[in-house]
């Protein structure tokens, strides 16, 4: 299977690639708008990190070449994580959803500049084997406990270029100190389809 990373899983899904559902009357919703203000006050090198006021990390990001505000929020103890992006005009919601670890999960949804939701996208779809019987296999397999938030491990998913078959990719420490584990399950029926190890490079 063929991973594919964060970045270009959220334009897969801009250009429907993940199972996405336009909204022919869209639906006008109220979501808090980015503070260009005070990014632009307190930035560095196009960068914002802050706590809110749950002690969560809130990192927040410039890219000017596609006009955007890209906001994370993450509690450091939850491999949980939600993501935002803002047009860089008005600093209204552009794209809302969440993550486990790097994996986009359940739906995102897409706005226009005026409120209105505009697309849904369901990361979800074509998994049978869901998230909660990855965390379990991982754990009973592997004594893994994805819940755990752990810097050197990582969920993403990938598809087979072939038959675009659904699948996840754990990346996890190895019992030989620098190298780490990287298992590829399938998302239909569980198995494991590949496993390989790799030297994490400092």
């Amino acid at each position: 299977m063929r991973l594919l990373p964060f970045f270009l899983l959220i334009i897969l899904a801009i250009n429907g690639h993940a199972q996405t559902r336009k909204h022919p009357s869209p639906k006008k919703v109220i979501m808090n708008s980015f503070s260009i203000s005070q990014f632009e006050k307190n930035q560095v090198n196009n960068e914002y990190q802050f706590k809110d006021n749950d002690g969560r990390i809130v990192k927040q990001t410039a890219i000017p070449k596609r006009k955007e505000y890209l906001e994370e929020i993450k509690d450091p103890r939850s491999p949980y994580s939600q993501v935002r992006i803002y047009y860089m005009e008005s600093g209204s919601i552009k794209v809302a959803g969440d993550r486990f670890y790097l994996m986009p999960i359940n739906v995102w949804k897409y706005y226009a500049q005026n409120g209105t939701i505009t697309k849904e996208t369901n990361w979800e779809a074509g998994f049978k084997f869901s998230l909660s019987d990855l965390i379990a296999k991982m754990k009973a397999n592997y004594d893994l406990d994805l819940m755990k938030n752990n810097p050197l491990v990582d969920v993403e998913r990938a598809d087979d270029e072939e038959d675009g078959r659904k699948g996840y990719v754990v990346t996890f420490p190895a019992s030989a100190p620098g190298v780490v584990n990287i298992v590829v399950i399938d998302g239909i029926n569980g198995k494991e389809t590949e496993r390989t190890t790799s030297t994490v490079k400092h």
